[in-house]
């Protein structure tokens, strides 16, 4: 779903983020009587992850800091209303199943990678996300005060 104005890549996968969060109280209030403790937001856009994990981000384009004020706020109401963790993360494009519709694969080529679709990545499965710490610490430093253009 993209808005009818055109915008950049990053700002879409921007909007992506944000679709995200504005649906987790819905998902949440279906999941009612499952506990949970984390959530992860994971995105293959490093731009977009930097942006969200900056304390500041000076940009003109006023869309892209009026969703990161809107994810940045969602996600705070997310632990105080039900106590439970927003996680910011990246996945490689590779190892990103939701790509596989966009990116066009035969079915050959889904049948081949059917068990990272259905199941996800194995580092994902593990408690917590482990293989993707570090390179978030990385991002967070390099990125922080990033201007944009």
């Amino acid at each position: 779903m993209a808005p009818l104005q055109g915008k950049s890549l990053p700002t879409l996968e921007l909007l992506v983020v944000f679709l995200a969060m504005k649906c987790f109280p819905f998902i949440k209030e279906s999941l009612k009587d499952i506990p949970i403790k984390y959530v992860y937001v994971i995105t293959d856009a490093q731009v977009v992850l930097s942006w969200i994990l900056a304390d500041f981000v000076q940009t003109n384009n006023v869309f892209v800091q009026n969703r990161l004020q809107d994810i940045a706020q969602m996600s705070e109401k997310v632990q105080s209303d039900f106590n439970i963790k927003i996680n910011f993360q990246y996945t490689s494009t590779d190892e990103n199943p939701a790509d596989y519709i966009t990116r066009g694969l035969t079915i050959k080529k889904f049948k081949e990678k059917f068990s990272l679709w259905y199941e996800g990545s194995k580092w994902i499965r593990q408690d917590p996300p482990g293989a993707i710490v570090s390179w978030v610490a990385f991002l967070k430093f390099k990125w922080s005060g990033l201007t944009l253009q």
